[in-house]
């Protein structure tokens, strides 16, 4: 088996093309859902694993600062 390659993906066509490939997946994972959570100024992460050359899997990640305690 190929080790799993991680990298960030920054190709709108590439992850949509993915995305859209696996019927399990839905609009959390889209591209748009990615920049809608960009447009309120969180942090994401769009990280693609490779096996090989073939992207395998995607994951994207929204960073959602949370205020904890009594401060």
């Amino acid at each position: 088996m190929d080790k799993i390659l991680i990298k960030n993906i920054e190709n709108k066509k590439q992850w949509e093309d993915f995305v859209l490939s696996n019927p399990e997946a839905n609009f959390l994972q889209s591209w748009d859902w990615g920049e809608f959570h960009k447009a309120l100024n969180k942090e994401i992460f769009r990280t693609g694993f490779y096996a090989g050359n073939v992207l395998v899997g995607v994951m994207l990640s929204v960073i959602e600062p949370a205020k904890r305690g009594d401060t």
